[in-house]
This record gives C-alpha cells, structure tokens and sequence, in this order.
C-alpha cells in the first residue's frame, strides 16, 4: 500500500475518503498527494539501497567492494564466479 492510501485511509469520518487507490479528487486527497509523493520516492531509494547490501543481488561495482572489504580480487571474473569466490572466502 502507498503512503498516500495509507494516509487517506487514517482520516477521521469528517473527510471524504474517496480517493482511496486512484487519482486524488478531494482537497485532502491531493493535499497529501504532493507530500506523500516524495515518501514513496524515499521508500524505494532505501528498498534499492537494501538490495545492493545483498551480496546474491549484487553486481558490478559494488560486487568489486564486496570483494574488496574481504580482499579477493576479481581477476577477470565474471559476477557470478567471483561471488562464489567472495562467498568461498568467508
């Protein structure tokens, strides 16, 4: 659920919560569209930044600085054979 689906679906009984799941309507609802925007834009940065800490998602650069804070080098290979050799090393 969005941050703007969850706000809007907060709302006391006093404000119409139509816009629940579609393109804001009421003044409320597009009120908290513009600000809960730039949640969702933040909520997928930091899902994109806990990706990349995962060593199986991982690939090019930041494999190399995985490999690099346990001292294995690449040595020419490809991503997956040097995450095995990553993985190896532990």
């Amino acid at each position: 659920m969005k941050f703007l689906d969850r706000f809007l679906s907060m709302l006391t009984s006093a404000y119409v919560r139509t816009d629940i799941g579609q393109v804001p309507q009421t003044n409320i609802g597009k009120l908290f569209s513009y600000q809960m925007a730039l949640y969702d834009y933040i909520d997928d940065q930091m899902d994109m930044i806990v990706a990349w800490e995962d060593l199986d998602l991982a690939v090019g650069a930041t494999l190399d600085l995985f490999g690099q804070n346990v001292g294995v080098e690449r040595g020419g290979m490809d991503d997956a054979a040097y995450r095995i050799a990553i993985t190896l090393y532990f």
